[in-house]
């Protein structure tokens, strides 16, 4: 007698067997042609081991034609067997928009994906055509036939299904590139363009015959010498452009005509100048005032082609090739955040070489070297009090909001901070640049405690103690025309900028209360009304959004 747990696992068999069955059934009755994997056939047997049904076998003859006097080579025929996976199956037979999506379309066999590659008999013809076959395929969901003509320009490629055979097959005609007046380290890019064939059957052929060209597409140099050919092609318009040493020399458009190989010549000149603003740049980062190399800070370069990215090393150097002598070059300093403690320098920093520092001797390939001198951060240690420390933002109010100001002439502009850290009687707040700093704290719009200002040069750390709350509480009657709103909602923004505005609600006598105010004046607006400003100058203020009046 079985068990429970066999008689669990023969269900689910059989439940499994059932969706892949529902799938198939579906997708066939939607006019797709399916292949059922030989799996299929053996798991609706259940109970004991039973005799294993011979799998499926797909018949295949295929004539390869010739081209003129071009014909297919035998020894290069390969044919993929692409399946379904079962939870592509699954999803399709749920009738999942994403499977179908990624795949690209909805018929069942445009899922299969190619799992295996095999060789093919095939056999010239006295009249130059090929014969593949007669042979017979493993049961497959879908099938793709590949061979190359015997002139690097012709190839044969089908797409089919067990039913769907194709008895002959003409090839495929590309187009070839001769590479031609090159000298030194060159490389091109492709560029598709206007009228250029992206295909999936040439992208299949470019990634089993001529991979290189495919990334050349995708933003990587394939290297290149004289009288090199590319090939093939889509016939067809493409753009080519020719570095040397990683810097851009010429860019040429040309129409690919089909079934043969075009020259392209590039101008000498060109390339010597590009050979000559190319250095490669060597940058040692050091600590300001004492010349420490920095280790470990990543240095991104963002004026090449793509960003790259290297990391100094015990010395703080970083090299970087291919880099353009006449332009200024822009990159990226980022540095870890360490565990516990304060951080030394900021998170992301900019940083441009000017191409003054660039210039060098002018030698060809020559390595510039350039030291970059970091300030670590300082640090504003500010102490609050503890009704301002204590306090935490919360769903009802994002406040507190801390706010670091730098001093201009004789007023605050407010500025960034890379950090703000809290500490056991306060908060830290990172200084990049010399100056004079405090820290505006705002527990609401109408209540902003202030710092003491601290000078920033070669001093580290300053330590500032902020205000304790002595401000005066004002209630505001709130009015239109002389009417009093009463119940009304009442957005009220502060002069601090950035600052997200508080929503109050006026009581039933029109008055809306604005404890311990700090700040000169608030701007206050309700529903139908534009903004009015309102001096905070009494106990008592009236804003009369009627008459834009307020006192």
């Amino acid at each position: 007698m079985p068990t429970k747990r066999a008689w669990a696992a023969g269900t689910a068999g059989l439940v499994a067997v059932a969706v892949l069955t529902v799938a198939v059934w579906r997708l066939a009755s939607d006019g797709g042609e399916v292949a059922v994997p030989a799996v299929a056939v053996g798991a609706v047997t259940s109970g004991a081991p039973a005799r294993t049904a011979p799998a499926p076998t797909v018949p295949l003859e295929v004539l390869l034609l010739p081209d003129g006097d071009v014909e297919a080579i035998p020894g290069s025929v390969r044919i993929g067997l692409a399946q379904v996976s079962v939870d592509d199956a699954s999803a399709a037979a749920l009738g999942a928009e994403g499977a179908a999506e990624a795949a690209g379309a909805t018929r069942y066999q445009a899922l299969a994906t190619v799992t295996r590659w095999v060789p093919a008999a095939a056999q010239r013809l006295a009249d130059g055509r090929v014969r593949v076959g007669p042979l017979r395929l493993p049961a497959a969901d879908r099938y793709l036939l590949q061979a190359r003509g015997d002139d690097g320009l012709r190839f044969y490629s089908a797409d089919f299904g067990a039913g769907t055979v194709p008895a002959t097959l003409a090839p495929m005609v590309g187009a070839g590139l001769r590479i031609q007046g090159v000298s030194g380290n060159a490389g091109v890019l492709l560029r598709r363009v206007e009228g250029s064939d992206p295909s999936p059957p040439w992208q299949r052929l470019q990634a089993w015959s001529a991979p290189e060209l495919l990334e050349a597409f995708d933003e990587t140099p394939l290297a290149v010498a004289d009288g090199q050919v590319l090939a093939p092609f889509a016939p067809g318009p493409v753009d080519i452009v020719l570095e040397v040493d990683g810097i851009e020399a010429e860019r040429r458009s040309l129409t690919l005509p089909a079934g043969r190989v075009t020259g392209l010549r590039f101008d000498a000149m060109s390339q010597a100048v590009a050979a000559a603003v190319s250095i490669e740049l060597e940058l040692e980062f050091v600590r300001r005032g004492s010349a420490t190399p920095i280790q470990g800070l990543r240095v991104q370069w963002l004026g090449g082609r793509e960003p790259q990215e290297r990391i100094t090393d015990a010395s703080g150097r970083v090299r970087f090739t291919g880099v353009d002598r006449q332009r200024a070059q822009p990159f990226n300093l980022i540095a870890s955040t360490p565990a516990g403690g304060l951080p030394e320098w900021p998170e992301l920093r900019p940083l441009r070489i000017a191409e003054e520092a660039l210039a060098g001797t002018g030698a060809h390939g020559e390595r510039v070297r350039h030291r970059v001198e970091l300030a670590p951060l300082q640090w504003l240690i500010a102490r609050l009090p503890p009704q301002l420390h204590q306090r935490r933002p919360d769903r009802n109010s994002p406040y507190p909001i801390h706010v670091l100001q730098r001093q201009h002439g004789g007023g605050w502009t407010d500025t960034s901070a890379d950090h703000f850290i809290p500490t056991p009687d306060g908060l830290a707040v990172s200084i990049a640049e010399p100056g004079t700093y405090r820290l505006a704290s705002a527990l609401s719009p109408w209540q902003v405690l202030e710092s003491s200002p601290a000078g920033f040069g070669e001093q580290d750390r300053q330590s500032v103690d902020v205000a304790g709350i002595r401000g005066a509480d004002v209630t505001m009657s709130v009015r239109r025309d002389g009417r009093t709103l009463a119940g009304a909602p009442v957005q009220v923004v502060g002069p601090l900028g950035g600052l997200p505005p508080a929503r109050l609600t006026a009581d039933a006598g029109g008055r809306v209360r604005l404890p311990s105010t700090t700040v000169p004046w608030v701007e206050v607006e309700v529903p139908g009304s534009d903004q009015i400003r309102v001096l905070l100058d009494g106990p008592r203020v009236l804003a009369d959004f009627g008459t834009g009046r307020s006192q």
